[in-house]
């Protein structure tokens, strides 16, 4: 008989090579599964043995395994190829509030890509004490990063000023 982790595996490469089209959510799920599979059996380059098995790159599969990490609501817009895979990586390395934020801001028609989201996450990943907690938060700072001259520092003191702002206007 196959232990558990082999019929996940058997399972789960049925269910990848069957299928033409897979949703982002879907494969990062796969992949997932896949992965923690591998792991309980023992092997140690989990992630080169699921790149080679499915003709991918080891950094594809890191991406699709990091989708997990996205929030619901973002990994849905995902698959509706609303946001890039690249976009939703990039997202997926954000704190849930910060996403929700993120999630928020798009809800009402705000638009991020790749880029932007980048310079999103290394704002908030170089001064950890930033949570961006509305829409309209996100829409200032996504302003800000598209006008023109303005940097990283700039753009992070005006947010840092406005936390401040509200801490003491709630006081």
């Amino acid at each position: 008989g196959l232990t558990d982790e082999q019929a996940t595996l058997v399972v789960v490469d049925t269910n990848l090579c069957q299928r033409t089209k897979l949703l982002p959510s879907e494969r990062a799920h796969a992949y997932l599964m896949q992965q923690n599979a591998l792991k309980a059996m023992k092997v140690k380059a989990t992630v080169s043995t699921i790149a080679e098995q499915y003709s991918e790159s080891n950094r594809t599969i890191q991406r699709y395994i990091s989708l997990n990490n996205l929030s619901p609501e973002l990994m849905e817009r995902a698959d509706n190829e609303e946001i890039t895979i690249r976009t939703a990586v990039t997202l997926s390395s954000l704190s849930a509030e910060n996403q929700n934020a993120i999630e928020e801001y798009l809800a009402i028609g705000g638009k991020v890509n790749e880029r932007c989201a980048q310079k999103i996450a290394s704002i908030i990943k170089e001064n950890d004490d930033v949570t961006l907690t509305t829409a309209a938060e996100v829409n200032r700072l996504v302003t800000e990063l598209m006008a023109a001259g303005m940097s990283l520092e700039e753009i992070f003191e005006a947010v840092r000023a406005e936390h401040l702002k509200k801490e003491i206007d709630e006081k």
